[in-house]
This record gives structure tokens, sequence and C-alpha cells, in this order.
């Protein structure tokens, strides 16, 4: 068989297994099982959970597309915790500048309705009640979720990063919180495992900072770290008006480079022998970092680059094919 039409095979084989795991996602017996064990017919809804598969892959479907891959066991709560991470996240964004004091009052309804979840009465919204069945049956911690919250809300107040090491704590809040859960829910305690999702948050934070520049700075928002804008000489309205290209790039490549590192580090042989194989998959997003930074090497940190904006096509198949090899 030629090398094109293996490729097409394969893409043929991945769509069809991914879109089967979709089903399972909306009809598995897990969400049946959380709905059976749920004691208020609100929060037993099936609806709920659907509600959260649908946001995520309206809103972060990089996110949505690991997940498909967890364990079936963690599927219904990635997904709930990836909603709630979608709906504050969003708080952020619509919310920038113009009308900050509403972002500020969802963001404390956020806060209230974790609170009401640990005791019992959690909200009427179906991300609120999905992560309620969730926290129900798995014990969460709540400093994880007000964590999240917290760091948001302070970026409400401070829309700028003071240096990189700003960018990394924030990651560290935030996107390796997030992995902290999934862990908590599958039962795994291993600080040499915790090491790891920490360094893969820290740089899918980085990333993501970076890949949302061109975004950010058409809506006035410059997520530059301050100290490397001083340090290059750039403004603000530099980089909206895309001026001083090469030292845009230098500035990019400082941060680029903090990302690969803690990529790098998550893949140390040292780290890697201590994690599970059966929670490998939870580090799935750290292949999409990888190829962004592969990518924006390849373009000399250009991050404006047309090239950096195309959607991958590929990137179900090479998520499902190093869930078979048991990489990330």
């Amino acid at each position: 068989m030629l090398a094109a039409e293996k490729m097409t095979f394969m893409l043929f084989n991945c769509s069809k297994c991914l879109k089967g795991r979709l089903y399972n996602v909306v009809n598995s017996s897990d969400i049946r099982t959380f709905s059976k064990s749920s004691k208020s017919k609100e929060s037993s809804r099936p609806s709920n959970f659907q509600y959260c598969v649908d946001l995520v892959r309206k809103y972060d479907y990089e996110n949505y597309l690991c997940a498909r891959l967890y364990p079936p066991s963690l599927m219904p709560i990635a997904f709930a915790i990836q909603a709630f991470n979608v709906e504050t996240a969003q708080i952020g964004d619509i919310h920038f500048a113009s009308d900050i004091k509403t972002g500020l009052i969802r963001m404390q309804f956020w806060k209230d309705s974790i609170e009401k979840i640990y005791e019992g009465s959690p909200p009427h919204t179906p991300t609120a009640l999905a992560l309620s069945q969730c926290i129900r049956k798995k014990k969460l911690s709540k400093d994880l979720f007000f964590k999240i919250i917290d760091a948001r809300y302070s970026k409400l107040n401070a829309d700028f990063y003071k240096n990189i090491k700003d960018i990394e704590d924030y990651s560290e809040d935030t996107k390796s919180s997030i992995l902290y859960l999934f862990l908590e829910s599958e039962g795994i305690t291993d600080k040499q495992v915790h090491h790891v999702a920490s360094h893969i948050g820290k740089s899918q934070g980085v990333v993501t900072l970076l890949r949302g520049l061109p975004y950010n700075s058409s809506k006035g928002r410059i997520y530059l770290p301050r100290e490397s804008l001083l340090k290059f000489k750039i403004s603000g309205e530099d980089v909206m008006r895309g001026r001083k290209q090469k030292e845009i790039c230098d500035i990019v490549f400082e941060v680029a480079s903090v990302a690969k590192q803690h990529l790098e580090s998550s893949k140390a042989r040292s780290m890697k022998k201590d994690v599970p194989s059966a929670v490998l998959p939870l580090f799935l997003n750290s292949v999409i970092c990888d190829k962004y930074l592969t990518q924006l090497q390849k373009v000399d940190f250009n991050v404006f680059h047309p090239s950096l904006q195309k959607k991958n096509g590929l990137l179900p198949m090479q998520l499902l094919i190093q869930k078979i090899r048991r990489k990330y």
C-alpha cells in the first residue's frame, strides 16, 4: 500500500474510532452510573453532562479531543471540570476592560457556587449540577477549584503579567490545578506524578498565552510580560501595530523557551518512570504544546505567522497514536 493510501486509511479509522468514543461519552454507562447515584432529580439528569460535553467541544475543542481519550470512568468528571474551566475562563474574555465589575460579580458567583456545591445545595445550572455529582462521588478538593477561581479573579483586576514567572504561577494555579483534579479523581497521590502535571500545566498555560497573542493584541490586550517589553524597549502599541517584529520575536522566544523547558522536564526519564500507564492519557495536551512550539520555531518565533493560525486536521489521529504508544 502506498504511503498516501496508508495515511488515508489511518485517518478514516481514526475518525471512526473517535466518533465511537464520543458516542460512548454521551451515552456511556459511567454517566448513567453518576445519574443513578444522585439523590436529586435535578442533578441526576444526563443532560447536565451532555451540556458540559457540548460546551467544551464548542469552546475548547483540543481539550475536548483529549478528554475523549481519557479512561471511561474519568470522562464525565473531565468534561464537568473542563466545562467549569471554560465558563470561568470566558468571564475574563467577555468582561475585559469594558465591564470588569460584571466580570468580578460572575467570578464571585462561581466562588459561591463551589461553596454551595460542597454544602450539598448546588445552583441549578448544568455545569454546577454535573460538578456536584463528580465532587460528591470523588471527594475532589475544594481548594483546587478556589485556586482556579482566585487566579482568574486576580487577573481581572490586573490584566497583565509582570514577568515570565508571573505567567508560570498563573498557569500553575489554573492549568496545573485542572490536572491535579483529574489525578485526584483517579486516586493518584504520587508526588512525582504531580510534578509531571505541574510541568505540563505550566507549559500548557504558556503556550495558550502565546497562541492567543494575535487575537488578544487585536483587542488591545498585551499579555507579554512587562519586564520583557521594557527590556526590548517595546510598547503595547508596537505589538498591536506589528512594529519591531524582531524584538517581539525575541520576547516570544524567551517565553516559548520556558514552555519548552517545562515540557522537556515532564518527559525526563526520571519523571516518566513513575507515571502509571493508566494515567498517561491525562497528559495528552503536551502533544498539542509540543506541536505548536515546533511550528513556532520553524517560523522564527513569529507568533503572528499565518501558518500558526491554521487548525491541525491531523490532531485527532496524532493524539490517538500517542495514546496507543502510551506516550505524552
